[in-house]
């Protein structure tokens, strides 16, 4: 919880503190994501631009602000929330009111002390000794199919948003990490060769063929695809995923990429998948190991919060 209340963090933002108050307000937030992040919904919201504030290293910062623009771009999808978030921040009221504008988080794991937290996450299935994940540096390392099942099955419209990056540890890049993601899944996975799951919504990210897949499982019904070449997943480079599923319709978004062509609010892939169950675990897992070479993706921020 930060020490500063809102109607100083508002100052801030508008930039009529004291040059005393703004230089602690600094150097609490070069420690502080949270505070970042909310510096620059306060700041963006109430129309007074981007925060000031650069913590030490800039790949953090940039991290934080992805985050705080998905919050934003739930209000902005949304103009009621937009409008009274607006409200709010620029009347600078006590508390943190405007926070409660947000929609709530059915599970939220920034995985940064280090510790994998059995009351969100069930116990990970092995296939062998060079495969698994390790919760470590304030990230998740998932290696050679490494599983990241959800203890709660999620009924109901819900977004799902992270960030993903992954390494690339060979020298033919045929052999780029894919990253998968499963919906409305039993959190059962095939006990041979390839371990993929057995039912569910697979969303599958593929950095080699520079694609997103969605399909319905078993079977692969319902394949719908980017083109080739659609998505650029470089190594070594945090993309943030956003994907919604309204019980019907699945949508997958890559935001963050500051290009024209791809706004945010458009997703990249998507598809309809009425039939079938509507509630289930939230699986994560990364391409086995494939040609004697290892596959290592890093997992950030999960959130799950009700679709609005």
């Amino acid at each position: 919880m930060s020490r500063f209340d809102e109607e100083t963090l508002v100052l801030y933002a508008a930039g009529r503190l004291d040059e005393s108050r703004r230089r602690e307000i600094v150097e609490a937030a070069s420690g502080d994501d949270e505070l970042i992040a909310t510096l620059e919904v306060i700041g963006v919201l109430s129309g007074l631009g981007e925060s000031s504030v650069r913590p030490d290293p800039p790949t953090r910062l940039q991290r934080v602000r992805v985050r705080a623009r998905s919050m934003l771009g739930a209000c902005r999808r949304h103009p009621v929330w937009l409008a009274l978030a607006v409200v709010v921040a620029a009347s600078g009221m006590a508390g943190a009111g405007w926070m409660l504008l947000m929609p709530r988080y059915l599970l939220h794991d920034d995985f940064d002390d280090n510790w994998f937290d059995s009351r969100l996450w069930l116990s990970p299935p092995s296939f062998g000794d060079k495969q698994g994940i390790r919760e470590a540096d304030g990230r998740l390392k998932l290696v050679n199919r490494g599983y990241l099942i959800s203890k709660e099955e999620f009924a109901g419209p819900i977004e799902v948003s992270f960030d993903w990056s992954w390494s690339e540890l060979g020298l033919n890049p045929i052999y780029g990490d894919h990253l998968v993601i499963a919906l409305r899944c039993t959190g059962e996975p095939t006990p041979h060769y390839p371990f993929e799951v057995l039912d569910g919504v697979v969303i599958r990210l593929n950095s080699w063929a520079g694609m997103a897949e969605i399909s319905a499982e078993p079977g692969g019904q319902n394949h719908r695809k980017t083109p080739q070449g659609e998505i650029k997943f470089v190594p070594d480079t945090w993309h943030h995923i956003r994907i919604t599923d309204d019980g019907e319709q699945i949508a997958v978004y890559v935001t963050g990429r500051n290009d024209p062509d791809h706004p945010d609010d458009k997703p990249v892939v998507e598809g309809s998948y009425p039939t079938g169950p509507k509630t289930g675990h939230l699986i994560i897992y990364n391409r086995e190991q494939v040609g004697g070479v290892p596959h290592e993706s890093y997992i950030d921020n999960i959130v799950v919060r009700p679709l609005r």
